[in-house]
């Protein structure tokens, strides 16, 4: 957790904005995160009260706004638009707060945005999320990625000399 507060002095200090992953169980996610939040922030789906979380379809609601974390809960569903929205609202120096179920688990995952595409609300179990396969992917492949997870830890890859944010 020292290594990570470091790095998010230095990642303020350049100005430059980050996606930390935190994987887990939705509990265990959620204190991970609040134990990163700043007043001026943006909680969006499931959340303690005191961080005010607010529902995941007001993200729409809050563009043009910028803050200095943005915590989105894939727990209350991972809407693809909304989850891309939440990035442009991560002021420079800022974090984009993504919690998830451990990476194992994303191929079942339940993700309650399934409901919007079917009729009757126990039909989402039957649909799989190409979206969240392809996020995976994408993830894994990313040799920057910022990743907290519940059994493996904290990775952080080191954070290249930046000048600093004027």
């Amino acid at each position: 957790m020292h290594t990570l507060l470091l790095t998010l002095e230095q990642l303020h200090s350049s100005g430059e904005r980050r996606l930390l992953l935190i994987t887990g169980e939705a509990l265990w996610c959620c204190q991970q995160a609040q134990s990163l939040w700043q007043e001026h922030g943006l909680w969006l789906g499931y959340g303690p009260e005191e961080c005010r979380p607010h529902p995941q379809k007001q993200a729409q609601q809050r563009l043009g706004s910028e803050y200095s974390r943005v915590v989105f809960n894939g727990y209350s569903g991972v809407h693809p638009d909304m989850l891309g929205a939440c990035g442009g609202m991560v002021q420079a120096g800022g974090l984009l707060i993504l919690l998830m179920p451990p990476l194992a688990s994303w191929p079942h995952f339940a993700d309650p945005d399934l409901i919007r595409y079917v009729a009757q609300p126990e039909d989402a179990a039957a649909c799989h999320s190409y979206y969240l396969q392809r996020l995976q992917h994408r993830l894994l492949a990313s040799p920057t990625l910022w990743h907290w997870d519940q059994q493996a830890g904290c990775s952080l890859p080191s954070h290249q000399d930046s000048p600093t944010w004027l």
